[in-house]
């Protein structure tokens, strides 16, 4: 086993809250469909989670969730980071959502 090759962690639950939390208004859909290949009939889904007050949290943690059960081992904090800083740049979050995980 080579001792060079640093695994990276799987990102952690309380850093996917962190981003949930700024992933407002329909900027969670838009995510979930463009840099996390998630389904629009489990966007669609998901939504149905904001129900009964419409928080966008509660779709976004939902989502988020799926895509790192899916990804596995691949899920990891730096590749949620890379993720983000891709919507950054295509103009539907801000620089800080990723700041802080």
């Amino acid at each position: 086993m080579d001792s060079d090759i640093q695994q990276l962690e799987t990102v952690k639950d309380r850093d996917l809250s962190k981003v949930a939390s700024k992933l407002g208004g329909s900027a969670w859909k838009r995510f979930a469909l463009e840099q996390l290949n998630i389904s629009q009939t489990e966007v669609d889904s998901a939504a149905q989670a904001m129900l009964p007050n419409m928080e966008p949290y509660n779709a976004a943690i939902k989502v988020l969730t799926l895509w790192k059960n899916r990804e596995g081992h691949n899920a990891t904090k730096e590749r949620l980071v890379q993720l983000l800083k891709q919507a950054q740049q295509d103009g539907y979050v801000s620089a800080d959502i990723y700041a802080n995980i």
